[in-house]
C-alpha cells in the first residue's frame, strides 16, 4: 500500500486537482491526506488520528498532521501529540507538514534557523522514542517559489514513525516528488519499498492528462482511491 501526504494550498486549483489525479493514477495510491484544502469540512484543529488494518495484520495508528505555523502555538501542538502517543500501541506512523525546520540544514535562506521551535519538536520525537524516516528524492519540501537571492526553501513535510513500526515494514520507504500547483511538494509513504517493476509501471500508468512540462520534468502527482475493500482506515477522536 501506499500513502499520499500533501499541503495542496486549496482545491480550486484545476492544476492541483490534475496533478492528484496524476500522482494517484501513477502510485496506486490507497490512502490520501491533504491539509490546507481551504474548504470548510475539517476533522481536527491540527491532526487527525486513525487505525489502519491491512488485510488481516496487525492493526496499526497512522496520524496525519499539519503543524500550526505560528510560534506561540507550536509548543502545545507537539506536547498534545505526546500525550496521544501515551493512549495509543506501539505502532505508530506520522505524516504531514511539520511547519518546523528541525536542522539547520533543512534550512536554506530567509530567517536564521528557530532553534526553540526545533526543540519542541526533537522534546516530542525523543519522548515518544520516535525516528524519521529519510525522503528520497531531495531535501526541501516548501519554498517561497522566488529566484535567486530571495530564494527559501525548507523541509516541512515529513514522515516519523516508531521503532516497532518501523520494524514491522522493513522495506518502507519515504519518497519526495515534484511541487506542483502548491508551495510544498507531495511526498509519499511506499510500505513495501519499490522495485524496478513497480517504477515501470508507474511510467506506464503515467495519466495522458498530465502536462508536457511535468512529462519532461519526469514527475506526476496522482490520487486514485486503489485497493477499495481490502485496506480499512478508522478516525479516531482529534479534539485538543
Amino acid at each position: 500500500m501506499s500513502i499520499m501526504s500533501w499541503n495542496v494550498r486549496g482545491l480550486g486549483n484545476k492544476e492541483t486537482v490534475r496533478a492528484l489525479k496524476n500522482a494517484s493514477f501513477k502510485y496506486k495510491l490507497g490512502i490520501i491526506f491533504l491539509s490546507e484544502t481551504k474548504k470548510k469540512k475539517r476533522f481536527g484543529k491540527n491532526f487527525i488520528d486513525t487505525k489502519v488494518s491491512l488485510n488481516g495484520e496487525e492493526d496499526w495508528f497512522l496520524t496525519f498532521i499539519y503543524g500550526p505555523p505560528y510560534t506561540e502555538e507550536k509548543q502545545t501542538f507537539w506536547e498534545s501529540l505526546a500525550s496521544l502517543r501515551n493512549n495509543n500501541e506501539k505502532k505508530w506512523c506520522l505524516i504531514g507538514d511539520s511547519n518546523v525546520v528541525a536542522r539547520p540544514e533543512e534550512k536554506l535562506g530567509g530567517l536564521t534557523f528557530d532553534a526553540s521551535s526545533a526543540k519542541w519538536f526533537h522534546d516530542f520525537t525523543d519522548a515518544s522514542c520516535l525516528i524519521e524516516l529519510p525522503l528520497k528524492g531531495g531535501t526541501f519540501t516548501w519554498s517561497n517559489q522566488r529566484s535567486e537571492d530571495d530564494a527559501i526553501l525548507e523541509k516541512l513535510d515529513r514522515i516519523i514513525v516508531s521503532l516497532e513500526w518501523s520494524s514491522s515494514f522493513p522495506k518502507v520507504i519515504g519518497v519526495l516528488d515534484a511541487a506542483i500547483a502548491s508551495d510544498h511538494a507531495p511526498i509519499f509513504l511506499f510500505l513495501k519499498g519499490m522495485t524496478k517493476k513497480f517504477w515501470k509501471e508507474a511510467e506506464e500508468n503515467q495519466n495522458p492528462t498530465q502536462t508536457m512540462e511535468q512529462d519532461e520534468e519526469g514527475h506526476g502527482q496522482t490520487k486514485r482511491g486503489g485497493d477499495e475493500g481490502k485496506n480499512t482506515i478508522y478516525a479516531r477522536e482529534t479534539t485538543q
